[in-house]
C-alpha cells in the first residue's frame, strides 16, 4: 500500500476523493498513474540530503564569457598547435592539452 493524497476529484477503488484527501494507492503501479497523470501526489515529502549544497546565486552582472573560472592557459600550448599544423598540415584538435600534442607531434 502506498500513502498518497488526491490532487484533483478522482474515482478510485470505491470511493470518491476530493483534491488533498489522503488515500492508500494498492499498488506501486496505481501510484506511479496516478501521478502520471496528476490525480494524486505522494503523502510523503521530498527527501533531501542534509550535505545537499546550497544553491548560491549567479551574479548577473558578471560576463558569462569571463574566463576567470577556468585555468590559466600555458603559453606552450598555442606553440605546439602551431608546429603541430606545420607537421601535418591540418589544424590541432583544440581539446588536446600539451602533454597530447607532444606525443602527437612525437609520434608523426
Amino acid at each position: 500500500m502506498v500513502d498518497m493524497i488526491a490532487t484533483k476529484r478522482l474515482k478510485y477503488g470505491t470511493r470518491r476523493l476530493s483534491a488533498g484527501e489522503p488515500f492508500e494507492a494498492r499498488h506501486d503501479r496505481d501510484a506511479r498513474l496516478l501521478i502520471g497523470i496528476g490525480k494524486a501526489r505522494y503523502a510523503t515529502r521530498d527527501m533531501v540530503a542534509d550535505d545537499a549544497p546550497k544553491y548560491v546565486p549567479v551574479d548577473p552582472r558578471r560576463n558569462s564569457l569571463d574566463d576567470t573560472h577556468r585555468p590559466a592557459e600555458t603559453d606552450e600550448r598555442p606553440a605546439l598547435r602551431a608546429e603541430y599544423e606545420a607537421k601535418f598540415g591540418k589544424r590541432a584538435f583544440p581539446g588536446w592539452s600539451a602533454e597530447v600534442l607532444r606525443e602527437k607531434i612525437a609520434a608523426g
